[in-house]
């Protein structure tokens, strides 16, 4: 939300979106950083994964944010500017694989 700052007339507006992410499934198989798939609010989107054995998993999501600002003086709009970094926020989960099905696959 904008939020006045530094007197009257003048807005600073920070926009905070994820950039890139990278699932970790627990199982030694990750997603590698890509872009962005988690969508913006209110949309969704898949990550899907195969798992070849049941068991517990422990598995994360880690996110990359990113952020531009805009500010706004006597009617006058300047940017929107790049930060210059970006922030990374993990989220770790437990994950319980109840069955699997293995499926064979011929070789050439």
């Amino acid at each position: 939300q904008p939020v006045p700052f530094g007197g009257a007339g003048v807005t600073e507006t920070i926009t905070i979106t994820p950039v890139q992410e990278n699932w970790d499934f627990g199982d030694g198989a990750s997603t590698g950083w890509a872009a962005d798939q988690l969508g913006s609010p209110g949309t969704s989107s898949a990550v899907s994964h195969r798992y070849i054995s049941a068991g517990q998993r422990s598995g994360s999501l880690s996110v990359r944010w990113g952020a531009t600002y805009t500010i706004t003086y006597a009617g006058d709009t300047f940017g929107p500017y790049t930060a210059t970094d970006q922030l990374t926020k993990t989220q770790a989960f437990a994950l319980k694989v109840a069955t699997s099905r293995p499926q064979l696959v011929s070789g050439p």
